[in-house]
């Protein structure tokens, strides 16, 4: 029997309030076991999504692994195993640079929407992909 849709999920709380960012990625706060709001795929490096919308102080509860839900901004197409990376605003977004977190798992032609996405467990580099 297959099991769909495993990830893995840890509890933090948070620096700030979060309420309006529910499936937006976070990274590491101040303080110790803390989150924020990702502001970029590699300064901070997002650790993961935000499954809740906590207010401060309030537990995070945090998929940092496995198939999720995730904002993301589609200024261009989101096509199904696109690659994608956190803007400057915590969504998902086509990754043009050189650093990936996670593939689309469905389709959004333009605008902003909640899709299904696979978070790697780690950041890939993607600038060497080429054979």
């Amino acid at each position: 029997m297959a099991t769909i849709g495993v990830s893995f999920i840890e509890s933090f709380k948070t620096d700030t309030d979060l309420t309006a960012n529910q499936f937006f990625a976070v990274t590491t706060g101040s303080a110790a076991n803390t989150v924020i709001l990702a502001t970029g795929g590699s300064a901070p490096i997002p650790i993961g999504v935000l499954l809740n919308s906590p207010s401060s102080t309030q537990a995070a509860e945090v998929g940092f692994a496995g198939r999720l839900k995730m904002k993301v901004d589609a200024g261009t197409a989101i096509n199904n195993g696109d690659l994608l990376t956190v803007n400057a605003s915590g969504v998902g977004t086509i990754a043009t640079g050189c650093f990936a977190n996670g593939m689309a798992l469905g389709v959004v032609a333009s605008g902003c929407a909640i899709i299904d996405i696979l978070w790697f467990t780690n950041t890939i580099n993607i600038a060497h992909n080429t054979p």
